[in-house]
């Protein structure tokens, strides 16, 4: 926390109440990459790297909710590979 309050500037620091503080926090530029396209494709994304998604295969294998990993199409294993790249 000390090196984020280090990093303002002295406009940012020198505020005369918490309401303006937090006000120029909020619009202080952002990186433009961490909010790169949909939030919703982002997620799914994100879901399918750290093997959390709704794929058959993160289902049985991972989480261990399910006890198939096959695919309604009738692959073997529904894997993000194969759901991305394969499946009709």
């Amino acid at each position: 926390m000390v090196n984020e309050w280090n990093g303002l500037g002295s406009k940012e620091k020198s505020v005369s109440s918490l309401a303006i503080f937090k006000f120029k926090l909020r619009n202080m530029a952002i990186n433009e990459l961490y909010y790169y396209g949909p939030r919703s494709e982002n997620i799914q994304l994100t879901r399918m790297q750290i093997q959390c998604s709704s794929l058959n295969a993160h289902l049985c294998f991972c989480l261990h909710v399910v006890n198939d990993a096959k695919y309604s199409c009738g692959f073997a294993e529904e894997d993000p590979t194969h759901f991305s790249f394969s499946c009709p």
